[in-house]
């Protein structure tokens, strides 16, 4: 796991979710409900307000264009909730 995806977890994992939460941006993330705990997840910037994930190389893509940090935290827990599969909305 890069810096950046570090990061990012722990933010996700520690500032506002639960741990259902957080296991729904996971398996949005990899496909998956369950992990190896040695997997390496990448992580990238997009456009548009929703993230995408490409669960085969474990790559989810954020947006950049929220001006702050509800929307942004709003737009992701949509998707998340929301995925039906393959990471997108």
């Amino acid at each position: 796991m890069d810096n950046l995806s570090g990061i990012i977890l722990l933010h996700v994992n520690n500032l506002f979710l639960t741990d259902t939460d957080f296991m729904k941006i996971i398996e949005f993330w990899s496909g998956s409900p369950e992990v190896a705990d040695d997997q390496s997840f990448k992580v990238e910037t997009c456009s548009g307000e929703f993230p995408k994930a490409h669960s085969c190389t474990y790559e989810l893509l954020l947006p950049t264009t929220h001006e702050n940090y509800e929307d942004f935290k709003t737009h992701i827990m949509g998707a998340v909730q929301d995925n039906f599969g393959f990471g997108m909305v």
